[in-house]
């Protein structure tokens, strides 16, 4: 179980470093014990760019050196009362912070706080010499690899936890509104049922062609000039991985899969619309003699690329804006595919399809 923990060279949102104890949580007193001695990060909407960001979290931003630490705050550092309702029986007192849990390390429970109310000049005071207190994007932190893996993982639950509370206000059935329950972890109005944060799980494909030993990339239509990555998208309702895979992979390219073996996977809790995606890499076979056609509503072109020329795309820096050929980085599941068939490190047993 070890080795399953350990970080995979630099994927994002991988070897998350708390026990999340999700059944304590369900205690009703559970918060009222838990938060005296907990610490807090601490999340807020800001604009980036001239465009809204929502749920960054705020860091401290070495002035000399430009290292990236995630904030922790004790209860009494921040702005607002932490409310320690904790059984959906009532909603949360007006002006009061929700805590979110995320977890306990070295006996010491851990939450994320949603600031969004509150200027983070609130944070100014106790911020050592030498440091900038700053909130940042969670992409940015990623893209950049400005945190360590484990804290990137806490950044990528707490954001993914506080953008699907905002999702579910109300019940579904009784329409009333709902109140954060069980650490923050679930939500429920008082007559309806529990709400539980949804994961949508997510096919992405690397398709080869061993004989010829190339590959097909696509380059969506939102990607940047030379960015081609695997093809991907979401299983439909009673739908299988495999199933998905080889779909996604015929609507997106024309081509027709002959084999597919399921590898790995990868939480992403940034995924479309804020919604948590789960990432399930598989590498599949097809051949490429057949002609591909290029769903144009969704991709900017697929095409078929060589060993040699993925080689030399993935020793290219990334980001980049100059439209040579590169590959996502080191964060994403979709480098990983690319370069273990590279690199010929991909292990998995083919599925029937």
């Amino acid at each position: 179980m070890t080795a399953l923990l350990e970080a995979r060279d630099g994927i994002a949102f991988d070897s998350f470093p708390f026990l999340r104890h999700v059944q304590r949580t369900k205690a009703v007193d559970f918060l009222s014990k838990a938060l005296p001695d907990a610490l807090f990060v601490v999340l807020a909407d800001d604009v980036v760019d001239g465009k809204s960001s929502p749920c960054c979290v705020l860091v401290d931003v070495s002035i000399a050196s430009e290292n990236v630490a995630l904030c922790w705050f004790p209860r009494e550092q921040l702005p607002a009362l932490v409310s320690d309702i904790n059984d959906a029986s009532e909603a949360t007192p007006t002006g009061y912070l929700e805590p979110r849990h995320l977890g306990v390390k070295d006996g010491i429970h851990r939450f994320s706080v949603d600031c969004s109310a509150y200027s983070d000049s609130g944070f100014a005071s106790n911020v050592p010499d030498g440091v900038k207190r700053t909130l940042q994007p969670i992409r940015q932190l990623m893209v950049h690899e400005l945190l360590p893996q484990p804290e990137l993982s806490v950044v990528g639950v707490a954001h993914a936890l506080e953008r699907w509370h905002r999702t579910v206000k109300f019940c579904s059935l009784t329409g009333a509104p709902t109140n954060p329950c069980e650490g923050g972890l679930r939500r429920k109005a008082p007559k309806g049922p529990k709400a539980y944060p949804r994961t949508d799980p997510v096919a992405i494909t690397l398709v080869v062609d061993n004989e010829y030993d190339r590959c097909l990339l696509g380059r969506y239509q939102t990607a940047s000039p030379g960015l081609y990555t695997c093809l991907a998208g979401f299983a439909e309702l009673a739908e299988t991985l495999e199933e998905a895979a080889a779909r996604e992979v015929l609507e997106e390219s024309g081509v027709e899969l002959t084999s597919l073996r399921l590898l790995m996977s990868q939480a992403w809790p940034i995924g479309r619309a804020g919604s948590c995606e789960m990432m399930i890499g598989a590498i599949a076979t097809a051949d490429c003699t057949r002609p591909v056609k290029c769903d144009e509503s969704e991709m900017a072109d697929v095409k078929w690329f060589s060993k040699d020329e993925v080689r030399l795309a993935l020793e290219r820096k990334v980001p980049r804006k100059d439209g040579l050929l590169h590959h996502p980085g080191k964060y994403a599941l979709a480098h990983h595919l690319i370069a273990g068939w590279v690199h010929e490190t991909l292990i998995g047993e083919d599925s029937k399809l």
